[in-house]
């Protein structure tokens, strides 16, 4: 601690913890009592002021040097925050722009096309695991750029036992028909 601030402290410390053993000792029963404590109200503020003032002395240097060390990192955190957010954006753009291709992939893939009805020799029905990403800044790196065959991998091999954060494994039935 600055050696001014223990010097004042060890000197007017004793001062104000005698203040209060008058504050303690107060009794306001009369017109005179009432204004002997307005004016002991008074030195109590004014010694307030005083321990206030020698206060800002002492930390008013340490402010000026907090404010500028502020002013000479505060440039560059601005800065890393401006890169990290338009790199997040990019990113965003990005991935959004593969998850639209790959739904217009899928939109061709599921087309139905108008076949002939012939009797099926037998149904039968197939659980199939897939993923859809709940929310891409959550995936692990691993993941990063969707890789469709690794988490349609990990979907049919560990069902939804596996945990993998922005990503939810599910479960869809589909009926097939053999001829």
């Amino acid at each position: 601690m600055n050696n001014l601030a223990e010097q004042f402290t060890k000197e007017y410390e004793p001062k104000v913890k005698n203040l209060q053993s008058k504050a303690d000792s107060i009794k306001v029963i009369s017109q005179e009592t009432l204004e002997s404590s307005i004016s002991f109200v008074k030195e109590v503020e004014m010694a307030q002021r005083m321990i206030d003032e020698k206060r800002k002395e002492i930390t008013k240097p340490m402010d000026e040097a907090k404010k500028a060390v502020q002013q000479l990192f505060m440039p560059m955190i601005n800065l890393c925050e401006k890169v990290s957010e338009e790199t997040r954006l990019k990113i965003k753009y990005y991935l959004t722009k593969c998850e639209n291709e790959r739904e217009k992939k899928q939109e061709k893939t599921y087309k139905v096309v108008p076949a002939k009805f012939t009797q099926p020799e037998s149904t039968y029905t197939i659980k199939k695991w897939l993923y859809k990403v709940t929310d891409e800044f959550l995936v692990p790196r691993e993941y990063l750029q969707i890789n469709d065959a690794m988490l349609s991998k990990l979907a049919e091999v560990n069902k939804d036992s596996i945990k993998v954060t922005g990503v939810e494994f599910f479960c869809i039935t589909e009926i097939r028909i053999k001829k």
